[in-house]
C-alpha cells in the first residue's frame, strides 16, 4: 500500500497560515469505526480528518459535521436527512473527477462521510494573487479577429445575416 505524504495536508487557516496547535487537541481518537490520524482542513460546517478503516486497513478521508450541535428538534431531523440523501447520491457517482464515498453513519450526534483520500495541496497556494495568471490582452489573433464582425453585429443588433462566420475571410486567402 503507498502511503501519501503528509506534508501536502496542512491545516491551514483562511490566511493560508498553518493553524494554530490548539486546534488539533479537539481531534477526537475515532468516528465510528474509523481511527483518526490528523486534521485535514476545516470549513463552515464541518471538519475532514485522514483516517484509516482498521476493517480493511485503508485510509479515507472523513468529512464530520456535528449535526447535534448545530440543530434541534426537527431541523434537526431535517439536517440528518439532507445529509444522508446528498452521501447516498455522492455514493451513486462514477466519475475520475469525482472522489469515491465508501459508506456514511453518524457517531454520538456527529454525522460522517468517509471517502477517497486524495493528494493535493490548499487552494490558497493556487490563489495567491502574486502567482495568478495574467488577464490576457486583446490578441489580434486569427481566432479574434474572425470574431470580431460578429461582435460588432452583436453591438450594433443588425441582422444575423449580415456579418456570418462564413462571410469573414482568413488571412492569405
Amino acid at each position: 500500500m503507498s502511503t501519501l505524504t503528509d506534508k501536502t495536508f496542512v491545516v491551514r487557516n483562511s490566511a493560508g497560515r498553518p493553524a494554530p496547535a490548539s486546534r488539533a487537541s479537539a481531534v477526537p481518537a475515532r468516528l465510528g469505526r474509523y481511527e483518526i490520524l490528523h486534521q485535514l482542513g476545516k470549513g463552515a460546517m464541518g471538519v475532514v480528518y485522514r483516517a484509516r478503516d482498521p476493517m480493511i486497513n485503508r485510509e479515507v478521508a472523513l468529512k464530520a459535521i456535528p449535526l447535534a450541535t448545530e440543530f434541534e428538534g426537527e431541523e434537526l431531523e431535517q439536517a440528518r436527512a439532507k445529509f444522508f440523501r446528498e452521501a447516498e447520491m455522492a455514493g451513486r457517482l462514477s466519475h475520475p473527477h469525482i472522489v469515491t464515498i465508501f459508506d456514511a453513519g453518524e457517531h454520538d450526534g456527529t454525522a460522517y462521510i468517509a471517502m477517497e483520500l486524495l493528494r493535493g495541496a490548499h487552494l490558497v497556494e493556487y490563489t495567491d494573487p502574486a502567482r495568478l495568471l495574467r488577464p490576457r490582452s486583446r490578441s489580434k489573433s486569427w481566432p479574434a479577429r474572425r470574431g470580431a464582425p460578429l461582435r460588432a453585429r452583436a453591438e450594433r443588433r443588425a441582422p444575423r445575416h449580415q456579418a456570418r462566420q462564413h462571410h469573414v475571410r482568413r488571412p492569405g486567402r
